[in-house]
């Protein structure tokens, strides 16, 4: 059995793409999406909306995760990696957590 990589993004409703919203043009988004993940080119993406915490814990339900890779911006931002703390605390899985430039 394989490694199966599975990238969420997780946005507010603001901060949705236009034209992420037409199914028609969903699979452009996430090939172009995943082509600036570096080494994410053969993941699948998961589009969510809303509270980003619980729709990444959720999509780690959905899809069986063994091991689940949290990156956050690296920035002098007191916020940075609020969410990473929030997911470390609620989460029974394995984490691996990395700042991302």
């Amino acid at each position: 059995m394989g490694l199966e990589p599975v990238v969420v993004q997780v946005d507010d409703e603001s901060s949705i793409p236009m034209f992420r919203t037409r199914s028609s043009t969903r699979p452009i988004y996430a090939r172009e999406f995943l082509a600036r993940c570096r080494g994410a080119t053969e993941a699948r993406l998961e589009l969510r909306v809303r509270n980003r915490a619980d729709k990444i814990l959720a999509a780690v339900e959905t899809t069986a995760a063994g091991v689940l890779a949290i990156g956050w911006p690296h920035s002098p931002n007191k916020e940075r990696g609020a969410l990473a703390r929030e997911i470390l605390d609620r989460s029974r899985l394995q984490l691996l957590l990395g700042a991302v430039e």
